[in-house]
């Protein structure tokens, strides 16, 4: 418990600093989105993931369905009506995926998609290992903490709005 106690403490800590970093995390608005066979999903639950997304208080993009559950499927014409200032997508290397494979997906789905959305076109598209963000250890939470400090804080960036 004490050892738990502790890497909450600093899991925690991390979380603020991130915070202070950006200033208003909630005025960023992430989407958690993936095209597969010719669908694309949209996550509210993504393991560390969203679980630090929502602890740091990042906004949703205002075009989200409301669903309950993990994910929704869209159809790819949906696609444009999901602006965000970030799109997070996710690779498998333990399967052979690459980090350029996610976008090749949407190509395939929505051709010249990336034309079409404001975070691809702004080069704030991330691709992310699924297997180092779909954890629920501490160790995935300061993973991801890592990747919003570099993609995000550690950078210049345009906000859609």
């Amino acid at each position: 418990l004490e050892q738990y106690e502790h890497m909450l403490a600093s899991y925690q800590a991390r979380v603020e600093e991130l915070c202070d970093w950006l200033g208003e995390p909630g005025g960023i608005h992430l989407a958690l989105l993936q095209s597969w066979e010719g669908q694309i999903s949209v996550y509210r639950e993504y393991g560390a993931l969203s679980q630090v997304i929502q602890d740091i208080g990042f906004g949703e993009p205002p075009g989200l369905p409301d669903f309950d559950g993990q994910s929704i499927s869209l159809s790819p014409e949906k696609l444009p009506e999901l602006e965000a200032d970030f799109i997070f997508d996710t690779f498998e290397p333990n399967f052979g995926g690459r980090p350029q494979d996610p976008g090749k997906r949407f190509e395939r789905a929505l051709p010249g998609w990336c034309d079409r959305l404001f975070a691809c076109r702004n080069r704030q598209y991330v691709r992310l290992e699924r297997s180092k963000v779909m954890g629920e250890s501490f160790d995935a939470y300061h993973y991801v903490l890592d990747q919003l400090t570099t993609h995000i804080a550690g950078r210049d960036y345009v906000l859609l709005d």
